[in-house]
């Protein structure tokens, strides 16, 4: 037979052992709350039309004489004239575009605009990973990583433009446009630095460190702002362009 101090301790470990069982059971019930999306998983993307919709980036500054690094996915839904979609130019500047199809880098050198072609056209409807590179001396342009022949020279110092940098567009003065990009843009960063000098395997998802100077996701699914997601927020405006999800059969869309 038990005493009473053992009783006593028999018991409060049967009522303890009851009452977690309960809470378990509670827990187990209590519906969880959704995880919020991770940024990474998110499935927009911008569209642009190639009559009106472009993104201008009024604060971001860059050294265009120094080492840079201009890199984007994009999807081109018309190749059939000029077509630009990171651009200052008017005389001067940079550009990364197509031109009948065909993928060009080029900077401004004070004369003339010196460039380097792609090897290849760009395949309608393909999303593609492009960078151009200037490392102070020479141009190389990059397609999904592979080195666009062997660059072309740049002697020079690059006359800088007096515009902001556009995503989509070629900027003109009254706030004009024109040779805009019909596609969709998926991912933007603008670097202080040679980011590549051999052939490599394009990130899907860029990521910022010290030498980004800015960094677009495109990836908010809403809204007229498109958030600088560096340390330097140099948010851009989104112009009459589309919140689309590219990989999704149906292009469900949505005007920001």
């Amino acid at each position: 037979m038990y005493d009473s101090k053992q009783s006593t301790l028999l018991f409060a470990v049967l009522v303890l052992w009851l009452g977690c069982g309960k809470a378990d059971q509670a827990d187990a019930a209590e519906p969880r709350a959704p995880q919020p999306k991770k940024a990474a998983d998110s499935p927009f993307a911008l569209e642009l039309d190639g009559t009106s919709s472009y993104v201008v980036l009024p604060d971001l500054k860059v050294d265009w004489n120094s080492p840079f690094t201009l890199e984007a996915w994009v999807t081109p839904s018309d190749l059939s004239q000029h077509r630009e979609f990171l651009c200052n130019a008017q005389a001067s500047g940079v550009v990364i575009g197509f031109y009948r199809g065909t993928c060009a880098f080029l900077l401004h050198d004070g004369k003339q605009y010196r460039r380097v072609l792609a090897l290849r056209p760009a395949v309608l409807r393909k999303e593609v990973h492009v960078a151009g590179v200037f490392d102070g001396r020479m141009l190389h342009l990059y397609i999904d990583g592979k080195r666009q022949g062997k660059g072309t020279p740049f002697a020079s110092r690059v006359k800088p433009s007096p515009y902001p940098l556009h995503i989509g567009a070629n900027p003109e003065t009254d706030d004009r446009v024109i040779k805009l990009f019909a596609g969709i843009v998926d991912e933007v960063r603008v670097s202080d630095t040679v980011r590549y000098q051999g052939e490599f395997k394009p990130a899907r998802r860029f990521k910022p460190d010290a030498k980004t100077k800015a960094l677009y996701h495109f990836d908010k699914g809403s809204g007229t702002i498109a958030h600088d997601e560096s340390a330097n927020k140099h948010d851009g405006t989104i112009r009459r362009a589309k919140w689309v999800t590219p990989k999704s059969k149906t292009q469900q869309s949505k005007t920001p």
